[in-house]
């Protein structure tokens, strides 16, 4: 028992790091304050040089193709398009550090860890909402952080909230509430799919937390969430209260913010540039693709984004913000042989979730969908989640055997 709990808490640290110490929080993803994102760089190599070293001697065989594969890739790139750059570097660093961590933690555990923290997370984040909400006065009282793009968030350490005019958005530690939205409907999968019995008490503070976010995508992915538990549970009672739960949220908090989350499908509102400007970053990087198979490279995709979307679209769309698909991102930078392991990797994924063909699907649109709204190929949590996908017929025999 207390090799378990010791175990448990190897894994929580190292949960913990692939969820704060990431390129998707603010603190040390876009700090204006370089410091942070060169000790979360230092950090990584700390881990992958020193920390689990026995793991390098167990690593899962599946992975190791498709690992070289992708070094292979980035290589091909970088000769063919004479482009040599440090985000090359810092991309296979999480990769490599990703690889080590999916070996060293079993999935199952992996995703309680996580829905545990972001828990936590959520409940910190909504105290820091409605305090804000009912005292707005009180976000000048905190402490501020700059982002790159010069935003200023007030701050807890624990959770941010954006100092801005307009709508309160719920980011907790975040780079800004969309991606929040993310980690929380990775959550609600967890709490669905993987957990052996469902925990009304956490569905219904991450429900909330996603609804402050005003996340389209989120409110959205929820509702699949949601549908695909009411098309595969067996469990009849916990499905009523899924539906009382859902009828609560929509009679007394969805009025309140169906304006906010709905406002940016509308092309006469001024956030309907954010919206068109996700449908373009589909068309717009698969374009750049189909003229370049073998990918055009890092600095070559922030040069040819705006010319191809001005050419499509009469509007020059900036690849730093609104570039937003990663997968699509990922085909037109990276080329044919690393797109198609990331989508093999997210079909693969989706196993853990789901088994009928019903629900897999479910899953897999949840996670496309996802990965459409927010350009995560820095992520920590990301590249985690592909190798997972990698090695994922180790992990469906063990839990064949749990289910036996």
């Amino acid at each position: 028992m207390e090799y378990l709990t010791a175990k448990y808490k190897n894994h929580f640290i190292l949960t913990f790091i692939v969820i704060v110490l990431s390129e998707d929080t603010l603190l040390f993803g876009t700090n204006a304050n370089p410091i942070f994102m060169k000790l979360r760089f230092v950090s990584y190599i700390i881990i992958l040089l020193f920390f689990y070293n026995s793991t390098w001697r167990h690593i899962n065989k599946q992975v190791i193709a498709p690992i070289l594969l992708i070094f292979v890739s980035f290589l091909l790139v970088m000769l063919l398009n004479k482009d040599f750059r440090n985000g090359y570097i810092l991309q296979l660093l999480s990769i490599l550090l990703a690889m080590k961590i999916a070996n060293t933690i079993q999935f199952r555990d992996f995703a309680t860890c996580f829905t545990n923290i972001i828990y936590f997370f959520s409940i910190v984040s909504i105290g820091l909402f409605v305090l804000v909400s009912v005292l707005p006065s009180a976000i000048n009282l905190l402490p501020t952080i700059n982002n790159i793009g010069d935003v200023q968030y007030g701050t807890i350490l624990l959770s941010n909230i954006m100092k801005i005019d307009g709508t309160l958005r719920n980011s907790s530690i975040f780079r800004e509430p969309g991606v929040f939205g993310i980690y929380l409907i990775l959550g609600l999968l967890h709490l669905f799919f993987i957990e052996s019995t469902i925990n009304l008490k956490k569905i219904f503070v991450l429900i909330v937390a996603l609804l402050t976010t005003y996340s389209t995508t989120a409110f959205f992915a929820m509702l699949l969430i949601i549908l695909s538990y009411v098309f595969q549970g067996k469990n009849i009672k916990t499905k009523n209260y899924i539906f009382i739960i859902m009828i609560l949220c929509a009679v007394f908090i969805l009025p309140l913010i169906s304006e906010s989350i709905f406002a940016k499908l509308n092309e006469n509102n001024a956030e309907y540039r954010s919206t068109f400007s996700r449908i373009a970053s589909f068309s717009i990087p698969i374009s750049i693709f189909i003229d370049h198979p073998l990918g055009v490279g890092l600095s070559n995709f922030v040069v040819l984004y705006p010319s191809y979307s001005y050419n499509l679209y009469g509007i020059e769309f900036k690849p730093e913000g609104e570039a937003t698909n990663t997968l699509i991102n990922s085909l037109a930078i990276y080329g044919l042989f690393y797109g198609t392991i990331i989508l093999f990797a997210i079909w693969k994924l989706s196993f853990q979730y789901q088994r009928s063909t019903t629900g897999l699907l479910f899953v897999f649109f949840i996670f496309i969908f996802l990965y459409s709204s927010q350009d995560l190929r820095y992520s920590l949590l990301f590249n985690v989640l592909i190798i997972y996908g990698l090695i994922m017929h180790e992990t469906l025999k063990t839990k064949q055997k749990l289910i036996k």
